[in-house]
């Protein structure tokens, strides 16, 4: 029983410890935020699991204003490829088609068959990291009522890998 008040207690300071971190975190420079995040985006289509989970990472580091939506879409399985040019899109199902849109500027893009799409296949522990990664972001973001949707996540349920992500 007071092994677990010690464990709530010692997610409070770290919260405390990391929002103080936020605070003291400055943004960074546009160009390496663009250059992070197409190198990231780039690493999820390889079929290999350890680059894209380097590419989660780039993203999430990248502080672009999109990276958390755009790893949403991906923890949800909307996030493709499309076949005939690489570009990134999110597809809904939709009976045998599948309405997509741009994934970085949101341009609808018509409807396709599942055939011209790759999608960006996850397994456990992408999914966990993609988790974290989003908190994260969540709790750096400038908009306070985000910071606090993330702070209400983590507590709610608290996650041993998104707390070290976050540290």
């Amino acid at each position: 029983m007071r092994t677990e008040f010690l464990s709530g207690r010692t997610i409070m300071s770290w919260l405390r410890l990391l929002m103080l971190g936020v605070m003291l975190i400055s943004p960074p420079s546009h160009a390496t935020e663009n250059a992070g995040f197409d190198q990231g985006i780039e690493q999820l289509k390889d079929r290999n699991f350890n680059t894209k989970s380097a590419g989660v990472d780039q993203i999430a580091a990248s502080g672009h204003p999109i990276a958390a939506r755009l790893l949403t879409h991906l923890l949800a399985g909307e996030l493709f490829f499309r076949k005939s040019d690489q570009r990134l899109v999110i597809a809904d199902k939709d009976g045998r088609s599948y309405p997509i849109k741009d994934a970085l500027t949101a341009e609808d893009l018509g409807e396709v068959n599942k055939r011209e799409l790759n999608k960006i296949g996850l397994n456990n522990r992408l999914r966990g990291q993609i988790r974290s990664a989003i908190a994260a972001l969540q709790l750096s973001s400038p908009d306070a009522g985000i910071r606090l949707t993330g702070v209400q996540q983590l507590l709610e349920k608290p996650d041993p890998d998104a707390l070290s992500a976050v540290r």
